[in-house]
């Protein structure tokens, strides 16, 4: 018998490797079929916004990625996209530890994918916002931001979700000229890429013509209602948690504003009339629209239409069998505060639906959570106006932690809440204590709000009377005084 020649076993053992690399090459490319296969049914069906659906088309095939491509960025880019699945479809229980896997395994890549690295930290900076997790939010979505700013071809439209976003939390604090220059990059964003929700953008030139109008700058933010209202119009009602009535609201506030009396009277018909469409919605979709069209009441100084919408939202809500769900507890809080601050009704009514409201939030978010603060502040007015003034100072007091952790020392809401405390512990003769709460919430406001903005007018008023007790009068006619020429030219229309 013969051995081998050196280049026979050389061809041998490169047949060989050609012939396991063959194999290995058919297994691997099966193993891709079936996972673009799921991911392309997920992907069209999360398109549609069937998020549900779309998480069920994953699941099956997380075993097989999870084993096949251990610690890899094909189990990384999994892991986010079921988890973002979840998010979308606001099961955060289950998109939790998915994107917690993410976030270990990111650490394992030597440089994790940028597009799906950024939409990991959206979906966490999203869920965060539900949450109201304010200071958390803003934090993910800038380093989301940060990532698709370096990697732009990766980004989608999702760095504008993110600039959106940061924009509301300025709006909401009154820091209206950082609000405009986020919204007006997120518009440009929006506009750069096709990949971006309709209803994303209508809700981004929303929030820049409520800039605009809070400005008085009312010819632009006609514009930019106008602009939002098409975009609301082309989707045909389907726009989600954002209603075409919000925008013809800041449109009949804005013709108003400039003397168009019949174009403001025609938006506000528009706006009422669609609520003959709600008796065909569902009542979950229903009861947000109805709550909306309670504020839109309340902005036209229509109190009792505004009661009948309020009372309308609960009652879908309980016909749905949502009487707990945290979205009621804002309707009742809503209807609460109009029993609370319109003398027409009743201020009586108020209580038992803010003791309503607080056990509803208390239950789904705990004691500590922002939402629960707000119906605690909202609480201690109304018992200030019935003068159970140790009541009213427990309230703000239980209050005030919950709004600084999750908004900051300095925002509007802990001012909110300090003008409150402040006025509590002045009835009560703590003048010191009083002084001190007082003094806080005015300088917040004082570099939060307009010079003439009545908010600041309001806690003027109350530290004057604070040193007017104290005997301090020339410091209480100062600040008094300063009230006064506030109100005589505000600078704040609502």
């Amino acid at each position: 018998m013969h051995k081998p020649t050196t280049t026979r076993v050389v061809v041998l053992a490169v047949l060989s490797l050609g012939a396991a690399y063959a194999i290995w090459t058919m297994i691997e490319r099966s193993r891709q079929d079936v996972w673009l296969e799921a991911y392309g049914r997920a992907f069209s069906l999360y398109a549609e916004r069937h998020n549900a659906e779309a998480a069920e088309a994953l699941l099956p095939v997380m075993p097989q990625v999870e084993k096949w491509w251990p610690d890899s960025p094909r189990q990384f880019q999994a892991l986010v996209f079921l988890g973002g699945c979840y998010r979308a479809a606001h099961n955060y229980e289950a998109a939790d530890p998915l994107f917690k896997r993410a976030l270990v395994l990111s650490e394992k890549l030597p440089s994790p994918d940028p597009e799906w690295m950024g939409r990991l930290k959206l979906d966490l900076a999203l869920i965060a916002r539900d949450e109201l997790d304010t200071v958390e939010a803003e934090r993910l979505f800038r380093e989301s931001y940060e990532i698709f700013a370096k990697h732009p071809e990766h980004a989608y439209g999702d760095d504008a979700v993110d600039l959106l976003n940061i924009a509301v939390f300025r709006v909401n604090e009154d820091r209206y000229d950082e609000a405009e220059s986020y919204l007006t990059r997120s518009i440009a964003l929006y506009q750069a890429t096709i990949f971006f929700a309709h209803e994303d953008l209508a809700s981004a030139y929303f929030q820049l013509a409520d800039v605009y109008r809070r400005e008085h700058r009312y010819a632009e933010a006609e514009t930019q209602y106008l602009n939002s209202l098409k975009l609301c119009e082309q989707m045909n009602g389907k726009t989600g948690d954002f209603h075409e009535e919000r925008v013809l609201a800041g449109l009949a506030l804005v013709a108003s504003a400039q003397g168009k009396t019949a174009n403001a009277a025609e938006f506000l018909r528009r706006a009422e009339q669609m609520s003959t469409s709600l008796e065909e919605a569902t009542p979950e979709d229903a009861a947000p629209r109805l709550n909306n069209l309670g504020l839109l009441a309340i902005n036209q100084h229509d109190y009792t239409q505004a009661e009948t919408y309020f009372l309308q939202a609960c009652g879908k809500y309980e016909q749905a069998g949502n009487a707990q769900d945290a979205n009621r507890s804002i309707v009742l809080e809503n209807l609460a505060n109009l029993y609370r601050d319109q003398k027409q009704f009743d201020i009586h009514k108020a209580e038992p639906l803010y003791k309503q409201a607080l056990e509803i939030r208390t239950r789904q978010f705990g004691i500590a959570h922002l939402e629960t603060a707000r119906t605690l502040s909202d609480m201690s007015l109304l018992n200030f106006y019935e003068q159970n003034l140790q009541a009213s100072k427990d309230l703000a007091q239980r209050a005030l932690p919950a709004e600084e952790k999750a908004l900051g020392p300095d925002s509007s809401e802990v001012a909110t809440t300090l003008n409150r405390l402040g006025i509590s512990e002045r009835d009560l003769g703590e003048l010191s204590e009083a002084e001190r709460n007082l003094s806080r919430a005015l300088s917040i406001r004082e570099k939060k709000l307009s010079p003439n903005h009545t908010g600041i007018a309001i806690v003027l008023e109350n530290l004057a009377s604070v040193y007017f007790a104290e005997g301090q009068t020339d410091k209480a006619s100062q600040l008094a005084e300063r009230a006064r020429a506030i109100y005589a030219h505000p600078s704040n229309v609502d």
